[in-house]
């Protein structure tokens, strides 16, 4: 993984390097199917077996309900910007978490979002929103745009509220898990 910007973490660098993608994991699976497609973007002929992909898609929603928390939509989840390693020593943790908490801290994968150049303040609470021209040069993947948003830019109407966003990332993340799951 190439080190583009000055301005990173050195420690969080190191920490995911070397790290793959949720495309490259996809890319490196076994065909569910056999198929003569020599694309697999979104295709459901691959697939992470069962007990990788749900802890890792808890993983990635979890992140976006923070980033919501945080006032903050990505704008561009995909994929290619969602990084995974393999955890070197599960902790193996037990007692004070529930079942599903106790499956995600001892999964074997562990995930992160990357690449917040797009992402945006979604002013909760505040009266905000995008121009036209904010919304599609500063908006990542357009192919992964929930229906409201490509809705609304198609319908040259106004300006978008950014608490859209939030929702939109939720759109790219189901996407994800359709790729994921096949």
């Amino acid at each position: 993984m190439p080190k583009f910007d000055a301005t990173l973490d050195d420690m969080l660098y190191y920490k995911w390097s070397p790290s793959i993608t949720t495309s490259t994991a996809l890319q490196s699976s076994s065909p569910r199917h056999s198929s003569s497609s020599s694309s697999i973007a979104f295709s459901p002929d691959y697939c992470l077996p069962v007990e990788e992909a749900v802890p890792l898609l808890a993983q990635i929603f979890e992140a976006i309900a923070e980033l919501e928390l945080s006032g903050v939509a990505h704008r561009d989840l995909k994929p290619s910007n969602v990084l995974i390693r393999s955890r070197f020593s599960r902790p193996n943790i037990t007692g004070a978490l529930n079942d599903d908490e106790l499956e995600l801290a001892n999964c074997r994968l562990q995930a992160a979002l990357t690449d917040f150049g797009c992402a945006i303040e979604t002013g909760r609470g505040q009266e905000k929103t995008l121009s036209s021209t904010d919304l599609i040069s500063h908006s990542g993947n357009t192919i992964l745009w929930p229906p409201e948003v490509a809705e609304h830019f198609a319908s040259h109407t106004g300006g978008l509220n950014p608490e859209k966003y939030s929702r939109a990332d939720l759109w790219s993340a189901a996407t994800i898990a359709y790729q994921v799951f096949g």
